[in-house]
């Protein structure tokens, strides 16, 4: 309680509260604020819809309105830069700045860009010859192709490892009984589309934060805000799950305990 007094509480009406306080405390404690992390399993509702279309204009509208947020925040640090503490608001700026800046918004078209160099090279032998003053071979332009593919090729191995978390994260849920068994797999092939589109998405994910923060110079607080986006489809998803763990549960308790009853009964039964 002191330190939401000294930090002059909450300010509800920025979209990401949770950041903006973290910048209020560090207003009262006059340095860098650590944050624990809670090891437990979180189950995030994601953007969902009822139809493919849908469900692309709700990860859209969610996309943009994440980015409209970190620039509110962006903009309420610089504001009341004087109020902190000259290197934590050094430290938190340099890393704000890299990790929305630079990763979340220009990394992936970084990246994008430097493929379509690479994959341009042969064509732009007069420009090296013209510029740098000499020719690459042909191993030459084959190591410089191998060289900027590979990074796409190290990207994915990581994607992978986040395929693995979550799978372990799955069944740390289920063994905490926070969803029922086997609620949130997926299938190998749903897994090998995910992971195969999940560089494209992020490219289309930078694109959509450039968009945002156009729209943010532009129009300014006009467009700041909170519009969540629809968690329809989820919601049907989740009843389905609960419909048809109810229906399990009604027939255990409909069979007495030893009878000997078929898996075609209790189908028929479901």
């Amino acid at each position: 309680l002191d330190l939401c007094i000294k930090g002059e509480f909450f300010h509800a009406h920025y979209q990401m509260d949770d950041i903006i306080y973290t910048l209020t405390c560090m207003q009262a404690l006059q340095k860098r604020i650590e944050i624990l992390m809670i090891p437990m399993p979180v189950i995030s509702g994601p953007t969902s819809g009822t139809s493919q279309w849908e469900e692309f204009t709700e990860w859209f509208r969610q996309s943009e309105r994440w980015t409209i947020g970190a620039c509110e925040v962006f903009h309420y640090f610089v504001v009341k830069r004087r109020r902190y503490n000259c290197s934590a608001a050094l430290s938190y700026g340099t890393w704000f700045v890299i990790y929305y800046g630079f990763i979340l918004c220009s990394l992936t078209l970084t990246g994008l860009a430097g493929f379509i160099n690479y994959a341009l090279v042969g064509a732009k032998q007069d420009t090296i010859e013209r510029v740098a003053g000499f020719t690459l071979s042909d191993s030459g332009n084959t190591g410089v192709m191998i060289a900027g593919f590979s990074s796409l090729g190290w990207t994915y191995l990581v994607f992978l490892v986040f395929f693995y978390l979550d799978r372990e994260g799955c069944k740390l849920i289920y063994h905490l009984k926070m969803k029922p068994q086997g609620s949130e797999d997926t299938t190998f092939c749903q897994n090998v589309k995910d992971w195969i589109l999940m560089w494209p998405s992020l490219v289309m994910y930078s694109c959509v934060s450039y968009w945002a923060i156009l729209k943010v110079a532009f129009y300014g607080k006009k467009v700041c805000g909170h519009d969540p986006s629809s968690k329809e489809g989820l919601k049907a998803a989740n009843k389905d799950i609960s419909t048809e763990a109810e229906s399990l549960d009604e027939v255990s308790t409909a069979v007495p305990q030893g009878a000997d009853v078929s898996e075609e009964d209790i189908t028929t039964r479901v």
